[in-house]
């Protein structure tokens, strides 16, 4: 079963009801080695090793920050999948939330970025906070530059 959260977000002193689901793990695959181009195109530092779970891993840790030094362009159709995650929630009807639907009831950008932030904690909160590593060495990262 897939992960579900409903939060409730104040938007400008309206509360917001919003009901998250989990992506399929085709579909989170898929975005997640997207992110992992485009991350390669910025030049990030990806934990070598590990396969997805460790690029999964990287990305969970790092959050949306993760892609927050890579081209607007590029990173935009990620943050819009995040969002397609979500549904307003209203006397118990569901409406997804699009880019295109969202100015209808979301008044602040701030409620936006919080809602992506919970799309993302819900599609990789399998990785969960974890422990610190008790190896003695220091994790080996993989530089990735464009060509």
């Amino acid at each position: 079963m897939r992960t579900e959260k409903t939060i409730e977000l104040e938007d400008r002193g309206n509360k917001l009801t919003f009901k998250i689901r989990e992506m399929s793990a085709t579909q989170l695959e898929d975005w997640t080695m997207r992110a992992v181009l485009v991350l390669a195109g910025a030049g990030s530092d990806i934990p070598a090793g590990g396969g997805v779970e460790g690029i999964g891993k990287y990305l969970a840790e790092h959050g949306l920050a993760a892609i927050g030094n890579v081209d607007y362009a590029k990173a935009k159709p990620l943050l819009d999948e995040m969002l397609g995650c979500c549904s307003r929630v209203v006397d118990k009807m569901e409406e997804k939330v699009t880019p295109e639907t969202a100015d209808a009831y979301i008044q602040d950008m701030s409620t936006l970025f919080k809602l992506r932030l919970e799309a993302f904690k819900v599609n990789f909160s399998f990785f969960g906070s974890g422990s610190p590593s008790t190896s003695p060495e220091k994790p080996t990262t993989v530089r990735l530059s464009a060509r």
